[in-house]
């Protein structure tokens, strides 16, 4: 998909609800496994990476194409309307927080 085309997508799934304006405080990456692209809706396949971002909240994480993920970042940013937060640190987290160490990197390791 050309970088117009989806910057057109990614403004058009803001406006109508389908993608977030605010900030996703809690994102992770890996190898792809059929998941589909919210932006893109191509699946991501086991050679690509996969981004997957969640709201604190107990809805399923949302999985992103790593350009997507990007695309998807820069335009929220640029178009956001007045009241949305852009920054992860603006958003409250939750009662329940679940925390991945890298091998060799978890406190007392």
């Amino acid at each position: 998909m050309e970088a117009e085309d989806l910057r057109v997508l990614i403004r058009s799934k803001l406006d109508d609800g389908r993608l977030p304006y605010n900030s996703m405080p809690r994102f992770w990456g890996g190898r792809g496994n059929g998941q589909q692209c919210a932006v893109c809706e191509a699946l991501i396949t086991k050679q690509q990476l996969v981004i997957e971002a969640s709201m604190h909240t107990d809805k399923k994480p949302t999985q992103f194409h790593v350009k997507c993920f990007y695309a998807w970042d820069a335009e929220r940013r640029a178009i956001a309307p007045p009241g949305y937060s852009i920054f992860a640190a603006d958003i409250a987290p939750s009662t329940s927080t679940r925390v991945s160490y890298a091998v060799g990197d978890a406190p007392g390791a």
